[in-house]
Formats: C-alpha cells, structure tokens, sequence
C-alpha cells in the first residue's frame, strides 16, 4: 500500500502548479510499477524537468481504524529544466528582430532542453534569411549559462549580400 506520494525537486525548484492530479499513484492504493512507469512519463512530457526518477521506501500508513500499517513512500524526484532568460540577437540588419525571434522559436522564460537545439534554431533563422532573400546568411547560435537554472542564447547573424533584381521581362502584347 503506498502510504504516501511526494513531488521534490532536488534543488529546490518545483513549479507553482499543482502536478499531483496528474499522477495515477495515489495514497491508500497497492503500489503498481505500470502506474509509476506512467507517472514518470506523464511528468517528463510536461517538459519542465531534465530528469524524473522515482524513489520508493519503507513507510507506514494509518488505516481508517487508525492502525498503523506497513507501506511505501513514493517520492518523484525532478531537475527542473533551465529557463531562457534572454535572446540577444546581433547582425540583423534587413530582418527585424521580432521576426528573427519569431524564426528562433525560441523566447525568454521557455524550457531549455539540451545544447543540440542550437543548429536547429540556427537553421530556422537561416531559412527565414533565404525566404527574405538573403541565400548566403550565416546565423550561429549560442548558449551561455549564467546560472545553474538559466541560459542566454546568443544569435549572430551575418546576412550577406540579398539577391538582386537585374532585368525584368514582360512577355505579351502591350495592352
């Protein structure tokens, strides 16, 4: 029987929302190993946390008689995952900002999952150059931490020269 069910972040950082509704474990019920497995991807898919384990020990529970009774204790243990606290954009000449922000999908307050988002991002921005006519951009981005639970991405735009009209044909009579 699972005498109780806890939600810690190991330093400190849970979100203010209640999460426990979203858990299948529940006090008072047999512990299931299908149930945690559930759990812990319900809580991964919330996109929040960079790790999720489960940690379960002897506890006790008090039945509705006021017996104490052998039980576990269920503790979900998560990373909260990093946060963007700012986009600097640099090197964006022909492009507004807003539009290369838009481009990056990336904006401050979002999770950060992992460094390999970067070349993703950068291709975005890099393809957004190309559909405003600029093929030969060089966007590169990077990631600075300056905290435990925070990072800055940095992106550096190069546009290079935009594609230029030369000559205009019509085809067809005049009128």
């Amino acid at each position: 029987t699972v005498g109780a069910v806890l939600l810690e972040a190991a330093d400190g950082g849970l979100p203010g929302d209640n999460l426990e509704p979203l858990l299948e474990v529940r006090q008072g019920e047999l512990l299931s190993p299908w149930s945690v497995r559930r759990d812990l991807k319900t809580l991964e898919r919330i996109g929040r946390f960079s790790g999720v384990e489960a940690h379960v020990q002897p506890w006790f529970w008090t039945d509705t008689e006021g017996e104490l009774r052998p039980a576990v204790l269920l503790r979900y243990v998560v990373v909260p995952s990093p946060r963007v606290r700012r986009v600097v954009v640099s090197g964006a000449k022909a492009m507004p900002k807003r539009v290369v922000l838009s481009a990056s999908g990336v904006g401050s307050g979002d999770a950060f999952a992992d460094i390999t988002q970067a070349p993703v991002i950068a291709e975005r921005i890099r393809d957004e150059y190309v559909e405003w006519g600029f093929p030969n951009a060089v966007v590169s981005v990077a990631v600075e931490r300056p905290g435990p639970r925070e990072v800055d991405f940095l992106i550096e735009i190069q546009e290079g020269e935009p594609l230029k009209i030369t000559s205009v044909t019509v085809l067809g009579a005049p009128e």
